[in-house]
């Protein structure tokens, strides 16, 4: 009595979960079975409810029977992790949810059965789509995965999407697939090798540290004698193989250091794939293959599977190639229909025109000899646009070949690409020198680029709403001069490129300005100054010597350079001083068309030289320096006076000829306006003579001092006469 109710109690358990499997697609199941593969028992739905397939089977001819790929009744397995340290492509860091310990829930399932064809109550080929989110950490990832099975091909073709829905970018985003235990046909022990399809063919890789994109899986012994390919074109994809029988054996083995053979060993094994960061609402894909077959043709299975895969390459915005070889000379023919769409019978692929509700977007045909790849230029198509291309050759038998799939997106128009921001070079208190590269218009020469230069900030990151110079328009090597900076300050700098889709910018560059140079002149205005801010033509930056000034003259006329040597180091208080500003006028006419040049030196001797950056005046030698100030120096009163010594002459600067004024100083003698207290205070400037005045009107003095002289004269006389 108790067996018979454990019996109804299994039965009662089979028949719900069957009713599970059956219920979201109705009552006939969508079931993958071909004349070479089956996923699922052959009555369950091939996408169980997590939206991975079920058990696959391979059909052998010689037993006229489907035989099991995986253990017991286990469907293939998948893990998904973010987050953590991802400096390492494979990691188990962050957060990980997989199929087997149930940690992988798989939330509002939608699965698409447009695409499939069904060819009986349980069995069809075709396309059929789950879409759902997983939740992992905190993040949602909406998982998608397209299963693609052609009715003659002994391979399925399924695309796994993964897209960020959450509300942050998540990071370190890896995705591992396969089975917790491996199976084939009656062994329980295969072997299974790690490699890569080569020229159509598995080799197998010489060192464990080697990247395998593919997995052979043969059987080591049993009545029959299955290969099982596992394969992706992910470029960032690792086979690995471990122990039996958790998938987190698999997961967990670094495939840098996972066994290259596994002969006759029960094991797991999976596909790794680390996936790019994934902003807010990005998407990443990548398309994997699972073929089976007798060994006998397991090879002819791996070549289909290589021409299926490798088919599609120089993807641009319009246009593609489509790669494809046929073991006989046979004529090719190829049709480019929107993604999901019903795959076309071989018939409709040679038509190349719109078929049932599918329109195609593009198609053609070609000769081709046997082994020898021919290339199909597919051409027309719509930038940023996800398709199919369905391939098909018809031998002179006349005979199909099997149908080759293949999907690709062509490139979307996007922001130029800048690959390059300058490092900072002459920098200054105020100013610095950066510039970029700008690779590609990101269009293809469809959205010129229209504006580029570099942009800074005292913040990371800065885009166009900072402060940015304009360097011209189009791709290459641009240079940006930096201006208006604060001295003594961090700045980021990002070069940019803007067209008609956006802005792009390169990589982030740092710098600090120069400290000011105490002379009390601005940076900006220094770096402003003639030469490109080396006003004495030294080689170095006048802002960035505390011992050499240049600045404005007081009357507008050009650029002043003061430069200080003979052991003195340091110029303080620079100024230009307008002679209208003056306590007194020069009693001898003197004109002073450059103002004069005040400055202190905390020094004891100094020698100094004088550049007049202004147009046209080439020489001073019409001139005498004049000098306002006390004599003896520190005395009570000032006065004007001729400096004596003073050496006039030109000098190159930047090609240009330049007056100049040369000079010793010394403290507390003529020249220094203060005692002897270690410091110099010197104001003066080139004085060119005024016109002639009459000797009555020299000086009021004058006609005071001959009116004194003849009352002197008068009274003298008066007392010779008296006496």
């Amino acid at each position: 009595m108790q067996k018979r109710q454990n019996t109804l109690y299994c039965f009662l358990i089979r028949f719900i979960a069957l009713s599970l499997l059956l219920l979201p697609l109705g009552v006939n199941a969508q079931v993958f079975e071909t004349a070479t593969l089956r996923f699922g028992n052959g009555v369950e739905n091939s996408v169980n409810t997590s939206g991975n397939l079920q058990q696959p089977f391979y059909w052998d001819t010689g037993a006229s029977q489907f035989y099991r790929l995986t253990f017991s009744n286990y469907p293939l397995d998948i893990a998904v992790a973010w987050g953590g340290n991802g400096t390492n492509e494979w990691n188990i860091n962050g957060t990980l949810v997989e199929t087997q310990n149930g940690s992988y829930v798989y939330g509002g399932q939608v699965i698409d059965t447009s695409g499939y064809v069904s060819t009986g109550a349980d069995s069809g080929y075709g396309t059929i789509i789950s879409t759902g989110t997983v939740n992992i950490g905190g993040a949602d990832l909406q998982i998608r995965q397209t299963y693609t099975l052609t009715q003659t091909d002994a391979f399925i073709t399924i695309n796994t999407e993964v897209t960020n829905t959450s509300g942050a970018p998540v990071t370190n985003v890896r995705v591992w697939v396969g089975t917790r235990d491996d199976y084939v046909g009656t062994d329980d022990t295969p072997v299974k090798q790690r490699g890569n399809l080569v020229a159509g063919a598995f080799e197998q890789i010489a060192n464990a540290a080697d990247r395998s994109t593919a997995l052979l899986i043969t059987a080591d012994s049993g009545a029959a004698t299955p290969g099982v390919l596992f394969y992706t074109t992910a470029p960032n994809a690792n086979a690995v193989v471990d122990n039996c029988c958790s998938f987190s054996n698999a997961y967990q083995q670094d495939p840098a250091t996972s066994a290259i053979q596994t002969p006759g060993q029960d094991g797991s094994y999976a596909m790794f794939v680390r996936m790019p960061d994934l902003a807010i609402g990005e998407s990443s894909d990548f398309t994997w293959y699972y073929a089976a077959g007798d060994v006998s043709v397991i090879n002819d299975i791996i070549a289909d599977v290589a021409a299926a895969s490798s088919s599609v390459s120089n993807i641009s915005y319009t246009s593609a190639d489509l790669a494809a070889t046929l073991t006989a000379d046979s004529t090719g023919y190829w049709i480019v229909v929107p993604a999901g769409s019903a795959v076309p019978t071989e018939a409709q692929i040679e038509a190349g025109v719109d078929y049932g509700a599918v329109t195609v977007a593009a198609s053609g045909s070609g000769p081709m000899t046997a082994d020898v790849e021919a290339v199909f230029n597919m051409t027309g198509l719509t930038p940023a646009t996800d398709y199919d291309v369905h391939f098909v050759g018809e031998d002179i038998t006349p005979a199909y070949s099997a149908i080759s799939s293949a999907s690709f997106t062509t490139l979307a128009y996007t922001a130029p690409v800048v690959s390059i921001t300058d490092a900072a070079t002459s920098i200054t208190g105020s100013t610095a020198v950066s510039g970029g590269t700008v690779d590609t218009d990101g269009s293809d020469g469809a959205q010129p680029v229209t504006a580029r230069g570099v942009c800074w900030s005292t913040l990371m990151n800065p885009t166009t709403a900072d402060t940015c110079t304009s360097n011209g328009t189009g791709l290459g090597a641009f240079v940006s001069n930096i201006s208006g900076l604060v001295p003594s300050t961090l700045y980021y700098v990002r070069a940019f490129a803007t067209n008609g889709v956006g802005t792009g910018y390169g990589p982030q560059i740092s710098f600090t300005t120069a400290a000011d140079d105490g002379d009390g002149v601005a940076l900006a205005v220094e770096d402003a100054g003639p030469n490109g801010g080396d006003g004495n033509n030294d080689g170095t930056a006048d802002s960035l010597q505390s011992n050499v000034s240049s600045l404005p003259d007081a009357t507008g006329s050009g650029y002043l350079t003061l430069e200080v040597g003979g052991g003195c180091a340091t110029a303080q208080a620079v100024s230009a001083v307008d002679i209208g500003s003056m306590p007194a006028s020069d009693p001898f006419g003197y004109l002073y068309p450059y103002g004069l040049l005040e400055f202190t030196l905390p020094c004891e001797t100094a020698d100094i030289t004088v550049y007049y950056h202004i147009p046209g005046a080439t020489s001073l030698v019409s001139s005498v320096y004049r000098k306002y100030g006390p004599v003896p120096p520190g005395g009570p009163s000032a006065t004007w006076y001729t400096l004596p010594g003073v050496v006039y002459g030109t000098a190159n600067v930047g090609g240009t000829m330049v007056a100049t004024a040369s000079f010793t100083l010394a403290d507390n003698v003529l020249g220094d306006d203060t005692g002897d207290d270690g410091v110099i205070v010197d104001q003066g400037g080139p004085g060119f003579p005024g016109a002639a005045r009459p000797i009555p009107t020299l000086s009021n003095l004058v006609v005071l001092l001959l009116a004194l002289l003849v009352g002197v004269v008068a009274v003298r006389s008066i007392r010779r006469v008296t006496h």
